[in-house]
């Protein structure tokens, strides 16, 4: 599934690239495959759509205790998570705020730079809760190998946090379109380094 512009899921969102408090996808819609504890969870229509299509493959290669935990966020609940973040980095490390703020980012993005808000991406994996243990699952290099035929990318690679500025996670995989997606599978790009070479091509 593509869209007719094939650049119009390569929004770029991280800690120089933000987006506001109300900014909010108008095609939200159910995941499907949405972990039954949680609450549903949405994405936009096609990145969703292509998550099914990404689903049915992979099941029918015998990996069928995947599900979604997490995916479209709003800018205050990502704000909640991050303050969570904070307040327990600065009572497990007796640091500052400031400091406390920095050692958070890595793994949880500050409100307004997060993908989740987007709503082209969700978190998966077969675990009790996000580890980068999953990486060692066959589901998760499956789905390393196989996702950009669906048009979703593993957005924090293992050698990009440099980049990136997120820690590794195998569980995070974000839709961009099947054209981009392999083009930065074959060049083993994350997306700040495809959209540096692509707008510059």
């Amino acid at each position: 599934m593509n869209p007719e512009n094939r650049d119009d899921y390569l929004i770029l969102v991280n800690s120089t690239h933000s987006v506001s408090n109300d900014y909010k996808p108008s095609d939200l819609t159910d995941i499907a495959d949405t972990r039954k504890d949680r609450d549903a969870q949405q994405m936009c229509l096609v990145a969703e759509k292509a998550l099914e299509a990404l689903y049915i493959e992979m099941r029918a290669n015998g990996f069928t205790d995947v599900s979604v935990t997490s995916g479209y966020r709003s800018y205050y609940t990502q704000e909640y998570l991050f303050n969570n973040s904070v307040n327990s980095i600065m009572s497990r490390d007796g640091c500052s705020e400031a400091e406390a703020k920095k050692k958070a980012a890595v793994g949880t993005a500050p409100p307004g730079t997060s993908e989740h808000q987007t709503g082209l991406c969700c978190d998966m994996h077969n675990l009790d809760t996000a580890k980068q243990s999953f990486a060692d699952e066959a589901a998760a290099k499956w789905l390393a190998e196989n996702a950009h035929k669906f048009g979703f990318i593993l957005r924090y690679q293992k050698d990009k946090q440099d980049i990136t500025g997120i820690m590794f996670e195998p569980w995070h995989f974000r839709y961009v379109g099947r054209y981009h997606a392999t083009k930065m599978y074959e060049y083993k790009m994350c997306l700040e380094e495809y959209l540096a070479k692509y707008k510059n091509s």
